[in-house]
This record gives C-alpha cells, structure tokens and sequence, in this order.
C-alpha cells in the first residue's frame, strides 16, 4: 500500500486527470468527478486513462495549463 500511495500520491488531492481521444486527438479532463472515465465515454472518448496531473501539467503544458468548461450534454 505505502508503495502504491509513494507512485500515485496525486490519488490523494481528489483531482484526476483523464486521457483520452476524440477523432484522433489526445485530451486531457481534470476532474474531481469519480465518474471521469464514464463521462469522457458519453462524449465518445476512447482510450481513456487516469494519470498524474503533475506529470500532465509539467510534460505536456511547460508547467501551466489552460482549463475551460466542460461543454454541455445536448439531449
């Protein structure tokens, strides 16, 4: 347990990041929802998967990223 906890201390914060694609595109949902990978499921996203959110921000955003709403669901 304390080796899983010392990997993935970001489980901790309650802040998930979720990757997936959309046509083919990496994305990225930083989320406090437990349901991320359904949600990104309902908007057609595939290949989903949780990783660090230090790790995504530092990696693939130089240290800082832009957030912006969810778009809303169109029933």
């Amino acid at each position: 347990m304390l080796d899983v906890l010392r990997r993935h201390a970001w489980a901790l914060t309650g802040v998930t990041v979720v990757r997936f694609e959309i046509a083919k595109e990496t994305c990225w949902l930083l989320t406090t929802a437990a349901d991320a990978l359904h949600r990104v499921t309902q908007f057609g996203g595939g290949a989903a998967c949780l990783v660090d959110p230090a790790e995504v921000i530092e990696e693939r955003f130089q240290g800082a990223a832009l957030l912006s709403r969810w778009p809303e669901r169109k029933e």
